[in-house]
């Protein structure tokens, strides 16, 4: 059984009075290169396992930090052949496995700028117009599974002629250029240009652009997020410590390597072994005995899960049927959490809910305690992570008070550079001072705890009054008969903006009866959050619209919602 998870942060415990605060005792902040820090980190834990990959349709697949390296090295060898110099943007895109992150190190070897092209997303628009905005040089790719992404990119390619080269990260295609980097992998190091990789790593500043993440894209075209190797790794040292995570531990996760949440640098930097399950198998509710299965059997020490896992997590807890006893942490994000959901879970194993942003390096900066009693966690999102200062500011800028609301500010050094060739919408979320804009609604209290509210762009203003989703939703997710809920504001003549609310039931069935959905409606209405939260429109749909990074686009849910509000469905 895995030994309880031990936090080394206390909470504050003076008064606060207004709501701006830094955590004592913070980590020195880490001036590495990623390349530089990769390196040393590969020859350090050598044949460790660095990567596990698991799929139901193939077999267990290892890669050690020394394969890792290799792999990265025979990568970027390629790519300085190729052209790519320190700054030059190359852009990945493939499903997760190991030719990914072995690409992703290998341009950064280079000193170039990986582009996280959309795994999920199969708009050759939007490729088309990051490739563009990013001026990619070339573009590696892995063809997948059932060969998706070649389809992808061969219609991709139809209308693009300036890209110097396009390279295949696998043999499983004779159409494009092929590193096969798995083979290389496997193959002794030293036959690459060693002493031209040394030479492009002293040119590598801490302070260079090191990767490109894309926003969700709800609004339009995504925005491309750049980050720096200042940004990106000062998310390991406070928050590996706010996790209790050693370099022994084994972390699962479920998110495709397109999301900033599924940083690699997060486990490879350190030295930890990760485990992988491809996220086409991970979402599907079909698959979830599997993940627990992988989990039985790889034994990780913590998980990072999808919030459907959790309710299966808490079935198969309570049949015994799988071997669950290492799990010593498991965290969950990204999406609204049902707190008798956590309660439950919680009686097995601490659970951590994280928040945190693209722009934000996709490493959290408020996470919950475990070690805090249910009814902190219960009214809280969580409480700062370290070189993480924060204010809640009015509309005129200045701070509230301890229990007002407004927008969060974040000074850190996880903060975005910028928005890659967009000056306007940089300076639009950063301060001259140096603060972030996160957009977010949001309370702190007297010890520096934090509760999100919502987007404060996502306020619905029903007559003089802003209401924020996250408060109704909350409330209807209580309700054992709602899985998801969304809560949105449709046109309303008196009073400018009405609540309505779409639910997914747990039991979606095209046998239900009209009664039972009135029922159903019936309930949602008279789960009230205060008689200024009252739901007037409740619309049962058997699911949601998702943007390109399978997040909820609640700008189509809020003009799905008017459209049927307005026929009267």
């Amino acid at each position: 059984m895995a030994e309880p998870i031990s936090f080394d942060i206390k909470p504050c415990s003076a008064a606060l009075t207004q709501s701006h605060f830094i955590i004592d005792d913070q980590p020195p902040i880490c001036s590495a290169t990623m390349a530089g820090l990769f390196v040393r980190t590969c020859k350090k834990y050598g044949n460790k396992d660095a990567l596990v990959f698991r799929h139901p349709d193939s077999d267990r697949l290892s890669v050690t930090f020394t394969e890792l390296l290799n792999g990265a090295e025979a990568v970027a060898d390629v790519l300085m052949a190729s052209g790519v110099e320190v700054g030059d943007t190359v852009g990945i895109i493939g499903p997760n496995c190991p030719e990914w992150v072995m690409a992703e190190y290998g341009v950064c070897l280079t000193g170039g700028v990986g582009v996280r092209l959309f795994s999920a997303s199969k708009s050759v628009d939007d490729l088309r117009f990051v490739t563009s905005k990013a001026d990619c040089k070339g573009i590696l790719f892995h063809p997948g599974r059932d060969g998706e992404f070649q389809e992808l990119i061969e219609s991709f390619l139809s209308g693009v002629n300036a890209l110097d080269f396009v390279f295949s990260l696998t043999d499983l295609n004779r159409k494009f250029k092929c590193l096969d980097v798995m083979h290389l992998a496997l193959t002794d190091s030293e036959s690459y240009q060693k002493k031209k990789l040394e030479e492009r790593l002293k040119k590598i500043a801490a302070t260079d652009i090191v990767s490109i993440y894309l926003t969700s894209g709800s609004t339009g075209f995504p925005k491309l997020v750049a980050l720096n190797s200042v940004n990106i790794l000062n998310q390991c040292p406070g928050q590996l410590a706010r996790y209790g995570l050693k370099g022994d531990d084994i972390l699962l996760t479920d998110r495709p390597f397109s999301h900033v949440g599924s940083f690699s640098h997060f486990t490879v930097c350190p030295g930890l072994t990760r485990i992988i399950i491809d996220p086409n198998v991970s979402m599907n509710p079909n698959n979830a005995e599997y993940v627990f299965r992988v989990i039985e059997e790889e034994k990780p020490t913590s998980a990072l899960l999808f919030l459907y896992l959790l309710h299966k997590y808490l079935e198969i807890k309570e049949t015994a049927k799988y071997n669950l006893k290492t799990l010593k942490l498991i965290m969950t994000g990204g999406q609204p959490t049902p707190r008798d959901v956590i309660d439950r879970v919680l009686q097995y194993v601490p659970v951590q809910h994280l928040y945190g942003s693209t722009e934000l390096s996709g490493g959290a900066i408020i996470a919950s305690l475990p070690t805090d009693d249910l009814d902190v966690q219960r009214n809280n999102t969580g409480y700062p992570m370290p070189l993480t200062e924060m204010k809640i500011v009015d509309e005129a800028g200045e701070v509230c008070p301890t229990g007002d609301h407004g927008e969060l500010y974040v000074k850190t050094p996880l903060a975005l550079v910028c928005y890659w060739k967009d000056e306007e919408k940089t300076n639009s979320v950063k301060t001259k001072d140096g603060w972030y804009k996160t957009g977010d609604v949001a309370i702190m209290n007297e010890h520096g705890y934090v509760k999100i509210l919502g987007r404060k762009d996502d306020a619905i203003q029903r007559a003089a009054i802003k209401i924020f989703p996250a408060v109704v939703e909350k409330h209807l997710l209580q309700l054992e008969e709602i899985d998801k809920a969304v809560v949105v504001g449709v046109p309303d003549e008196a009073y400018g903006e009405e609540l309505c609310a779409c639910i997914i039931p747990k039991q979606v069935s095209p046998q239900q009866t009209l009664d039972e959905i009135k029922q159903l409606k019936r309930k949602v209405r008279e789960c009230s959050a205060g008689y200024l939260y009252d739901v007037n429109y409740v619309l049962v749909w058997d699911s949601l619209p998702l943007n390109a990074n399978q997040k909820l686009d609640r700008k189509r849910v809020k003009e799905m919602a008017a459209e049927q509000v307005h026929l009267g469905i």
